[in-house]
């Protein structure tokens, strides 16, 4: 594999390299002993030299790791990719360090590999199983992975984990040490073990850490409940996609719960474990199948209901049924558990001095480490995106007084244009938008003058959906102008291209039927 240039030197020179390849070819014929000789002066000589920085060596895995057999180093490999903003930043930083530099130069034989430059350097990323980006592995000179490290890292950080690796130690051992400290039957801990076993290659023993912690981690630490079939089994199921055997797993805990649903017998976190794992494996049409069918056969009980409904909701109103939400759910009941959810979980400066101590470190943790604002925010948007899928229900199943009157309650609550951007985009969802969205959409965007690319977007679409083409292309136009990163030129291009091809009203739109 022919790794990509050094980006931190321009010293190498192609007639050089022609020369003493030619010479290493020579050797060979003569003895391997004095080929061995002549490899290690080539490879010496094909180092590009940087001004105290990491040298990166343009050779093939293979060369790589005969020289540091020859060496007596390990091999290093910074996987990168052109995308990667990370990546460039340890370009122009840790790995211009000139202590970085001698280490590396010291201790291993330095690569720099584009990881997604040609199908060789695509292989070698998934031989050492690289999945994100920045990606450092450190390899024996045998082609054994050792140990691997993620993300910008600064260079103090960098040289202590390498010297880590020098000493023998990797994730797996200090996972284990950190289990024998504080107890084998800690989930998060066991969580660390999988994870570090999946990242050093051993899946089989990832595979049993992390069914381990799916199947038991909740019944040792009820708080795990949520994050059992979140957080944990995104992991799983994102494992699962390069180790077939995780896929199995999943299946049968699937069935299992399945078959609880359809005797009867199932609670609650059997519904919620089935609708997980289709989640996860983006195979939610079995959750809507299983929910008609238990309702066809009178087998939806309560427990079964209420575990079925957030999926099942989100899954009829993508499909725009939204007469059907209606009917089947109880809109109102949502709508009222969603504001008491809410107010239950927002807290005066009053009640947090009042609060006990083992529950305000948390929150004031949270505070510290995300910002003053960040549990409030955050459950403002919970609260803003659960109305604004009930607002768009009742828009799109007819019921505008309804509607209104719940857009009234939430603006009361919430008086600030992220809300009412939320539900004139509820109703651009709705593919028929009311004359009260382009209202909001209005107010939204003049509250912000025009500075909020989201709110920008939002106006466009609803005016566009509207039949006002004109002003809706007008309005994408200034957006774009406006946008000042990717991914805001991005929403607004496409923006613009919606708004394009959309029909213009002759006369004012009609009211709605």
């Amino acid at each position: 594999m022919e790794v990509a240039p050094s980006t931190t030197s321009d010293r190498c020179l192609p007639g050089d390299l022609d020369g003493l390849r030619a010479t290493a070819t020579l050797s060979i014929a003569v003895s391997m002993k004095r080929f061995q000789i002549a490899l290690g002066a080539l490879l010496l000589a094909v180092a590009c030299q940087s001004d105290g920085g990491v040298e990166f060596h343009e050779l093939t895995i293979d060369q790589a790791l005969q020289r540091a057999d020859v060496e007596d180093k390990l091999v290093f490999i910074d996987f990168f990719t052109t995308w990667c903003v990370p990546c460039r930043e340890m370009d122009a930083t840790t790995f211009q360090d000139p202590e970085v530099g001698a280490w590396l130069a010291e201790h291993t034989v330095a690569l720099k590999v584009d990881a997604e430059a040609n199908e060789t350097n695509e292989a070698l990323a998934k031989r050492f199983g690289v999945r994100s980006y920045p990606n450092y592995v450190f390899v024996s000179p045998e082609g054994d992975l050792l140990d691997r490290l993620g993300g910008k890292r600064a260079s103090a950080p960098f040289l202590a984990f390498g010297a880590s690796v020098l000493r023998g130690e990797n994730a797996i051992g200090r996972a284990k040490k950190a289990l024998e400290e504080e107890g084998t039957n800690d989930p998060d801990l066991r969580m660390d073990l999988a994870r570090a076993y999946a990242e050093l290659g051993h899946d089989e023993a990832a595979l049993r850490e992390y069914l381990w912690c799916f199947d038991e981690g909740a019944k040792q630490d009820s708080s795990y409940t949520g994050v059992r079939v979140s957080f944990w089994l995104s992991e799983i199921a994102e494992f699962a996609r390069h180790y077939p055997p995780a896929m199995d797993a999943l299946d049968e805990r699937r069935s299992a719960a399945q078959a609880r649903i359809l005797d009867g017998t199932a609670e609650y976190e059997d519904v919620s474990v089935y609708t997980s794992i289709n989640q996860w494996l983006a195979t939610e049409e079995a959750t809507l199948s299983l929910y008609d069918q238990v309702k066809r056969e009178g087998r939806l009980s309560g427990i079964a209901l209420f575990g079925f409904e957030e999926d099942v909701v989100r899954l009829l109103v993508d499909a725009k049924e939204y007469a059907r939400v209606v009917e089947e759910f109880d809109i109102p009941a949502r709508v009222a558990r969603a504001f008491e959810q809410f107010e239950a979980s927002v807290f005066t400066d009053e009640e947090l001095a009042e609060m006990d101590d083992a529950l305000q470190a948390p929150v004031e943790e949270l505070a510290r480490t995300a910002g003053p604002t960040f549990l409030e925010d955050t459950l403002k948007d919970l609260l803003r995106r659960g109305v604004a899928s009930s607002y768009e229900v009742l828009l799109g199943a007819r019921r505008d007084e309804d509607a209104a009157r719940l857009a009234e309650r939430l603006i009361n609550t919430l008086d600030d244009a992220e809300t009412r951007r939320a539900l004139a985009w509820a109703g651009y969802l709705t593919g028929d938008p009311a004359e009260a969205n382009l209202t909001q959409a209005h107010e939204a965007f003049d509250m912000t003058g025009g500075d909020d690319i989201e709110v920008v977007d939002t106006l466009a679409r609803v005016l566009a959906t509207y039949g006002y083409r004109d002003e809706a292309i007008e309005v994408a136009q200034a957006g774009l102008d406006k946008a000042a990163t990717e991914l805001e030129r991005h929403t607004m291009s496409a923006c613009l291209r919606y708004c394009l091809q959309s029909p213009q009203r002759v006369e004012s739109p009609t009211t709605r039927q």
